[in-house]
């Protein structure tokens, strides 16, 4: 007996459609196949593969199905008139009807007697009944959940618009790939998923990213309301209490804390049990560098995971210290770091869009905290607004210099650093004695947000749409490196038509690799930076770019940039003036055109000369203000 049912009580499964999971596929007969279909299929005989799909897939549903009875159950989640208690729980009408229609079958088939026509009778009434309340009921924040299998006795009721949000994204039971278009640029689509693996390659296997994100989540949690001083004990007491799955650990995971995290949600799903598995069965030399590649994204995805439920389970921590109670420490803690599944469909959508804005959960979570924070608690701010002032006295006593020389430092920087606002002058010079400035903008959670409001106060809208993040993702940024050549993050020119070609196509394939791969393994970041140091690749006025110190640090997410006062002055006046050259390129251009009339031409000439008139003002302006003091030479 035993032998002859042996494997029966496992699933097949198939190398094909290991990747792919149907709806209560489990539910369905089994086909019985030729060997030539199996071998072509690729069947899987790992049995710790079948044994755990033969235990997840049906216990997933059982789950769900629970859920299902319980928004039944809640009058505040449905509309209970339009439901039927039957045998002891709510169902719908749809449902009902289904169970209506199979006994009605069975009569009809005489596998029931005709007596049994009374139950039909009495499930019409029910059904009428039902129906006619929720013709009687304001529709208005409720959504009709679909007429699908897989909602059990729920499918076809009416629930809050909210709760249906949820569902339908976190069930994904619509078919996302019944046509070629919405199998490339649906939700689930190519493009979406290629999103996705950007935002992990960006962000979980980027290091600098990993320790920004770690910095960022230490200030979060201060503007939350824990002291700074409390913060290293509360990190180290959450981290205590999930190597021993401690009390607060449980409390995460019982509302859901694991599930809500940035890499839960936002980036690809490694299915690393099936590209284990397809590598074995197929020995292809492609498929093992699929399944390697898998397991360092995970290793990548599991630790920027675990440093948000470190923070979310620390912010549990200090709440319950106050007597909070453990439902709504948990929920603080969502708030302070993030529920990311909790959002509404447009926000989940533009997130993963292949035309969308790639971070649009965080800025979506985070902005109500900080305006939040900066009404109720404004003082909490102080401590971040001092860093730079506080810096700069230390610079002061260290270097034996003034206030004005300070700030004429600042005004010798480059453009994009000086603007920022977040730009901290270290007292150290490096080792080819110059300036060494930290760009702090990045550990800070509100940076975007001011950096924003200040382009859009000095009209700077293009910048400000850039800060943003809007059409941030890999395909518009490639159409736009496509259509303008200039790479939409360095701002620089891609191909030079005047190169030879075997170049041009070299800094395509450069930019491709920028584009796709962790931002530290780029010639923009660590390993290009440390290879210059090496190189000791030098800048146009013969100076060394970067240090190997500053190179070794933007492992870990500290931007340091050299600076020379006297160099950098020099290239912003000369940037300047050429900007004021080309404005008066521009308006020679304009001014030749023959189908101007004479009044518009007068009225063209004379704002061409209020711009130039402003721009030479500006540089009069700032020739005089950043004259450099001898000790600054």
């Amino acid at each position: 007996m035993v032998d002859a049912n042996k494997e029966s009580y496992l699933p097949r499964m198939y190398l094909k459609y290991l990747d792919k999971k149907g709806m209560m596929d489990y539910t369905k007969s089994r086909k019985d196949l030729d060997d030539a279909t199996v071998e072509f299929l690729g069947e899987v005989k790992d049995i710790s593969l079948q044994g755990s799909k033969a235990i997840e897939d049906p216990m997933s549903d059982i789950v769900k199905y629970s859920l299902f009875e319980k928004i039944a159950e809640d009058p505040k989640w449905t509309i209970q008139s339009g439901l039927i208690n039957f045998q002891g729980k709510n169902v719908s009408p749809v449902w009902l009807k289904e169970e209506r229609d199979r006994i009605a079958n069975e009569i009809i088939k005489k596998v029931r007697p005709k007596d049994d026509k009374k139950i039909i009778n009495s499930i019409d009434n029910l059904i009428d009944q039902a129906n006619l309340n929720i013709k009687k009921s304001d529709l208005s924040l409720y959504k009709q959940v679909p007429d699908a299998k897989q909602y059990g006795s729920l499918k076809g009721s009416y629930i809050r618009k909210e709760i249906y949000d949820d569902l339908i994204s976190a069930g994904d039971f619509t078919n996302p790939k019944d046509n070629w278009a919405k199998s490339i640029l649906g939700d689930s689509g190519m493009v979406s998923q290629a999103t996705k693996l950007w935002k992990m390659s960006k962000v979980a296997l980027n290091p600098p990213s990993q320790m920004r994100n770690a910095m960022s989540n230490v200030i979060l949690l201060n503007l939350s309301g824990i002291p700074l001083r409390k913060i290293p004990t509360r990190l180290n007491q959450a981290l205590n209490d999930m190597r021993q799955n401690g009390p607060y650990t449980d409390i995460a995971k019982k509302y859901g804390i694991l599930d809500s995290t940035f890499s839960r949600q936002e980036m690809i799903d490694i299915n690393k049990a099936y590209l284990k598995a397809k590598a074995k069965e197929t020995g292809n030399t492609i498929d093992r560098i699929k399944y390697i590649s898998g397991s360092i994204a995970e290793i990548g995805s599991n630790a920027y995971q675990k440093m948000e439920i470190v923070g979310k389970t620390a912010k549990i921590i200090d709440e319950m210290s106050k007597g909070v109670d453990e439902a709504t420490a948990a929920l603080k803690a969502q708030e302070t770091l993030f529920d990311y599944s909790l959002v509404p469909p447009s926000v989940r959508y533009l997130r993963n869009a292949p035309v969308g804005i790639p971070f649009m959960t965080y800025y979506y979570k985070v902005l109500p905290n900080l305006l939040e924070t900066a009404i109720r608690y404004p003082e909490r701010y102080i401590p971040y607004m001092a860093i730079p002032y506080g810096m700069h006295e230390v610079v002061k006593q260290y270097q034996g210099i003034t206030s004005e020389d300070i700030e004429l430092i600042k005004k010798s920087m480059p453009e994009w650093i000086r603007d920022n606002g977040n730009a901290l002058i270290l007292p150290i010079k490096d080792q080819n004695d110059k300036w060494q400035v930290l760009d702090f903008s990045y550990f800070l959670p509100y940076a975007m947000f001011t950096g924003m409001a200040k382009d859009v106060k000095d009209l700077e809208l293009q910048e400000a749409l850039s800060k943003s993040g809007v059409f941030g993702g890999p395909l518009p940024q490639t159409i736009s490196a496509i259509q303008t050549n200039i790479d939409p993050f360095t701002k620089r020119e891609i191909v030079n038509e005047y190169d030879p070609k075997s170049k041009q196509l070299a800094d395509i394939l450069l930019y491709a690799y920028r584009m796709a791969a962790p931002t530290w393994l780029t010639d923009i970041g660590f390993a290009g930076k440390l290879l210059q140091s090496i190189n000791k690749d030098v800048n146009k006025f013969g100076d060394p770019k970067v240090t190997k110190t500053q190179a070794i640090l933007r492992l870990v997410g500290t931007n340091i940039y050299p600076i020379d006062p006297q160099q950098s002055r020099a290239t912003n006046i000369k940037f300047m003036r050429n900007e004021i050259s080309r404005i008066k390129a521009r308006r020679t251009r304009v001014l030749k055109d023959k189908n101007l009339t004479a009044e518009e031409r007068k009225n063209l000439q004379n704002k061409y000369l209020e711009l130039l008139q402003d721009r030479q003002e500006q540089l009069k302006d700032y020739i005089k203000e950043s004259q450099l003091s001898e000790g600054l030479k």
